[in-house]
């Protein structure tokens, strides 16, 4: 009996045999006069995979299965009977299961797969999909690792309109594993693209038949779109038999606190209470996350991760389903039940929340004069005049406005966006409620992690300082239009001289003494624009406030870029 399964190891295996030999009863005894738990042990020592995940092999990605590893569960497959089922029952339920299909073949070693065998799956993935190369992420840029990187797998089964022989076989794909699989047994995930509402209905259409799945996840797009949302969360629902029965609950009946109350436990308020916003990203909850962005909060950035190992599901940012996925999205669907519903959600959402306005480069990245001169607006502008509805205005209770990095007179006043800023504050002076609001404007310092390297301030000198603070006093006292709505204003720059190069006598000094200088001109500067000698902004809070994600994660980086200089001749320059 042992002789017909194939170990990893000789030395383990003649240890078995040369075991079992020394007896004359344990001769004539088989593998299953064993305890069952030690049979199992045996078939693990032996190579047999156990609580893992096992990658199907396709056209494109072979399985990592070492050859012994292959050859044990041949051998075990093979066996007698009673060794095959009870590996079998091992193999195919113990380990999650994920295959990976760019073509017509690769769909049929799961169509080859037995009634039996599909019943004894508790945990499938099936991706349509390819990783991508562009991706800029910790994960594939700096560990070369796009493949594992589920944020950027992109998938490339869409839609045509003749119906590719592969759309039709992956829905007897689909058709085979939900009409076999054990009632509540069986985990599925399902990552595929679709190119419009329609595709995904039919794709889907084999889900309608069960509603005993353990668990299924969907992903029908790699771009989040509220209507293919929406489908994958309605199969998913359906196939683990969770559609609600009941008739809808007249939610506008209830008393308006009652209502509000409701409101402010769902999407409206973030765990956090802080939401970014970008003109590429739009609205997005910023979390601290290593790998793959920081806004992904469902993605823990470890890489045993269940989501790298099995597809990713995040409903920030693709156009799919899981139960498992918490992450925060934009509450869209509260803001188009009723204008009643949405007047009520609108004023939720912004008293309730932090509005941090972020460059659209990023908070750190520093502008050039040259190729890099501010848009005709301000992304402020956008956010207030174009993003929040103007009826909403009077709600927000706490902005702050990030402006990036610069090293020269930033925001001349000739320029259409600094014109454009002057009327935006303006017209917000007789929007805002009066002295609700909580305005913190943080000028940006550069961090040299995740860029090309720049000489970003290093030959820094008084007359640059000098036009920096100005740039910083132009942009900033406009905003005495505001004092009637402000309840409180908290103003951070950056100095100017936190770059220079250490071959200046004395940086230190000259550094300390920068920053001393800043913070006596924030101070000047808040109590002009509040018009009140005794306004104290620290005595207010303001470095007890809470500190935005983008800081924390600039703050954090810093520690690990300090700068070091020498002298380069080609630039005739310290760097």
């Amino acid at each position: 009996m042992l002789s017909a399964l194939t170990v990893s190891s000789t030395e383990y295996r003649e240890t078995i045999c040369s075991f079992l030999s020394t007896d004359e009863k344990l001769q004539r005894l088989d593998i299953f006069s064993l305890p069952a738990s030690t049979r199992q042990k045996i078939y693990r020592e032996a190579g047999l995979p156990y609580n893992d995940h096992v990658l199907l092999p396709s056209s494109k990605y072979q399985s990592p299965l070492s050859s012994e590893a292959r050859a044990t569960i041949s051998g075990l497959l093979v066996a007698n009977k009673a060794v095959s089922s009870e590996a079998s029952k091992i193999l195919y339920s113990a380990n999650a299961f994920t295959i990976w299909l760019t073509c017509l073949e690769d769909l049929r070693p799961i169509l080859a797969f037995s009634a039996r065998t599909i019943s004894m799956l508790t945990n499938l993935i099936i991706q349509c999909d390819d990783p991508s190369r562009d991706c800029q992420t910790l994960l594939c840029s700096s560990f070369g690792l796009p493949d594992a990187c589920p944020c950027c797998r992109h998938p490339k089964l869409a839609s045509e309109a003749n119906r590719p022989s592969t759309f039709w076989e992956f829905r007897d794909v689909l058709r085979h594993v939900v009409s076999h699989a054990t009632p509540f047994g069986l985990h599925l995930g399902i990552s595929i693209n679709v190119g419009d509402a329609e595709t995904a209905r039919c794709l889907l259409e084999p889900l309608r038949s069960t509603s005993t799945l353990a668990d299924c996840a969907i992903r029908l797009s790699k771009r989040p779109d509220m209507e293919l949302q929406s489908i994958a969360r309605q199969f998913a629902l359906q196939a683990m038999g969770k559609v609600a029965q009941e008739p809808a609950f007249r939610f506008m009946d209830l008393p308006r606190e009652i209502r509000l109350q409701v409101l402010e436990e769902t999407d409206l308020q973030i765990p956090d209470g802080e939401v970014e916003w970008s003109p590429l990203q739009g609205y997005h909850a910023a979390a601290a996350s290593t790998f793959c962005g920081q806004e992904y909060v469902c993605f823990s950035g470890y890489l045993d991760d269940p989501f790298l190992k099995q597809g990713f599901f995040c409903a920030q940012r693709h156009s799919s389903f899981s139960q498992h996925c918490h992450c925060w999205c934009p509450p869209t669907a509260l803001l188009l039940c009723s204008r009643r519903l949405r007047e009520e959600a609108l004023g939720v959402f912004f008293r309730s929340n932090r509005f941090t306005v972020v460059p659209k480069n990023g908070c750190t990245l520093p502008v050039r004069k040259v190729q890099d001169e501010p848009d005709d607006r301000l992304e402020a502008s956008i956010f207030l005049r174009n993003v929040v509805p103007f009826q909403a205005l009077s709600y927000l209770r706490f902005l702050e406005i990030v402006f990036p990095p610069f090293d020269y007179e930033f925001l001349p006043p000739n320029h259409t966006a600094y014109r454009d800023w002057i009327e935006l504050l303006d017209f917000l002076s007789g929007v805002l409620s009066p002295s609700q609001l909580v305005l913190r404007v943080h000028f940006a310092d550069y961090d040299s992690t995740g860029y090309k390297r720049t000489y970003f301030r290093v030959n820094m000198t008084p007359a640059g300082s000098e036009a920096i603070a100005r740039a910083y006093e132009r942009t900033l006292m406009p905003l005495e239009k505001l004092r009637r709505s402000l309840k409180c204003l908290f103003i951070h720059l950056a100095n100017p001289w936190s770059w220079a190069s250490a071959s200046i006598q004395d940086i230190d000094v000259v550094r300390r003494e920068a920053r001393v200088h800043m913070q006596a001109t924030e101070q000047r500067l808040e109590k002009l624009i509040m018009a009140d000698d005794g306004y104290d902004g620290v005595a207010r809070g303001k470095n007890s406030e809470k500190k935005s994600r983008w800081l924390l994660s600039a703050e954090y980086k810093s520690e690990f870029s300090m700068p070091v200089y020498g002298f380069d001749p080609r630039l005739n320059a310290w760097v």
